[in-house]
């Protein structure tokens, strides 16, 4: 019998480790350094499952699920299914449109919640109870934990830095949100221009793919099979992001009902993957970088 012992170890151990993202040293990593970030404020994110979004471990109750890190929304929404809450005291039911899914919510308060080394205390939460398309999530932690400060994806190398910044940097493109402050959603937008025509977009960091509203599509008789449709390029600023594949997406207007500018374009992790994007939420201004 001992002789089956040492092989089954080993095994175990190939498994454990397989299951873990291996992490860069981080001196080798230029943006580091070149944004004045300390080895404190850089974090590892999890990009393997269904959906390669950046996720970090959410405590809540005891309770640790990995939760997308979505600049995509400006909520913290928590998946029942994954979240047995004891000390969650639901206020009202209600129906929203985040991260384009139209979900069922309860909204209430939770006493602590913990992620990013950091405990926070009376977090007004979101707790999904059904989701169209369905979610394959345990949770989304939008940026309004960031609003005073700046945070870079390196979805490269598996890893996020969060600051407060020290000095503004040079360059970049400014960003705004809703003219609304009372809007629930208030997306980050920005102005761009496909095929030459100006556009309102906005970065996801929980979608797969960059999404596309059939009105633009429509405005420039570009035909599409109401699924997907690929386009030579979107540009952001400064930046061309080249031969996209973009989703059909008939809920983008229903985001943002009451603002004049509607989202038109939203950039997807297929695009951002690949530039180093970093969003200055205090100065208003983002940066991307090829990666």
């Amino acid at each position: 019998m001992k002789k089956f012992l040492l092989p089954i170890a080993i095994f175990s151990l190939l498994m454990s480790c397989s299951n873990k993202q291996s992490q860069p040293d981080y001196s080798s990593i230029a943006w580091i350094a070149e944004l004045d970030y300390q080895e404190a404020e850089v974090f590892p994110v999890i990009t393997t499952g269904r959906i390669p979004a950046p996720k970090i471990p959410v405590t809540v109750e005891n309770l640790t699920r990995n939760c997308i890190l979505d600049l995509g929304t400006y909520d913290f929404v928590l998946h029942e299914r994954d979240y047995d809450l004891q000390q969650f005291e639901p206020s009202r039911l209600v129906n929203r449109q985040i991260s384009t899914r139209e979900m069922m919510l309860e909204e209430g308060l939770l006493s602590r919640v913990t992620f990013l080394g950091q405990e926070r205390q009376d977090i007004f939460t979101y707790l999904m109870k059904k989701c169209e398309p369905a979610a394959c999530f345990s949770g989304l932690v939008g940026w309004q934990f960031f609003k005073d400060q700046r945070i870079t994806f390196d979805l490269k190398n598996n890893l996020v830095g969060i600051q407060t910044p020290r000095e503004s940097l040079a360059g970049g493109q400014v960003f705004y949100t809703s003219e609304n402050p009372a809007q629930k959603n208030n997306m980050l937008k920005f102005d761009g221009f496909f095929y030459n025509e100006p556009v309102t977009l906005s970065f996801s960091t929980s979608l797969r793919h960059t999404q596309i509203s059939p009105e633009i599509l429509a405005r420039l008789n570009i035909r599409h099979d109401g699924t997907f449709t690929q386009v030579d390029s979107i540009q952001a600023g400064q930046v061309f992001f080249h031969h996209v594949t973009g989703q059909i997406n008939n809920n983008l207007v229903l985001l943002e009902p009451e603002t004049r500018r509607p989202i038109d374009i939203i950039i997807g992790l297929n695009e951002l993957k690949h530039w180093l994007l970093t969003v200055d939420f205090s100065n208003g201004i983002f940066y991307l970088k090829e990666n």
